[in-house]
């Protein structure tokens, strides 16, 4: 039972600290309605593949999305302002993404840090989206939800194109 502990307890660790990179394409294995390295490409625009923490010039979305999120208000940790606003490898806006993470329980905002547990809630975004709209699963319409309807398709598809020759 103590080896077992010990095994869960360190795999539990390797996943923490794996590379967002890596943490993409496990969340694109567990959820295969995520299209080719999409998980990557939002990782490259948001954080440029590495770790991050709380998004610099994005702290005004934090009374915004604890304000209009559906929250568990029993919760402290979600209760907090600070920390809510953009976060971690996917850009995910914490309060926001509460809702793909709910077998989580009550749970600190800087648990989006951690490139696994983002990239499967990304991944779950995204199919969730794809199963509600079938006819828009594709790479294009997804970078347009991704990023926003709110800017311009061109300008957005563009910045995407960046990205195009590297994974």
């Amino acid at each position: 039972m103590l080896i077992k502990r010990l095994i869960d307890g360190l795999l539990m660790a390797y996943l923490f600290w794996i590379p967002p990179y890596w943490a993409a394409t496990i969340a694109e294995s567990l959820y295969p309605i995520v299209p080719d390295h999409f998980l990557h490409r939002i990782a490259w625009h948001e954080s440029r593949g590495k770790r991050q923490g709380i998004h610099d010039g994005d702290q005004w979305v934090e009374a915004w999305a604890v304000r209009t999120a559906r929250l568990d208000r029993t919760c402290a940790h979600h209760a907090i302002e600070y920390g809510a606003g953009t976060r971690g490898a996917f850009g995910l806006v914490a309060a926001h993404h509460v809702k793909y993470a709910l077998e989580f329980g009550c749970f600190p905002w800087a648990l989006f840090d951690v490139p696994i547990f983002s990239a499967i809630v990304a991944a779950r975004k995204v199919t969730r989206r794809c199963k509600r709209h079938t006819r828009k699963c594709n790479a294009n319409d997804l970078r347009i939800f991704w990023a926003g309807s709110h800017k311009p398709r061109k300008e957005v598809l563009a910045r995407w194109a960046e990205s195009e020759g590297l994974f």
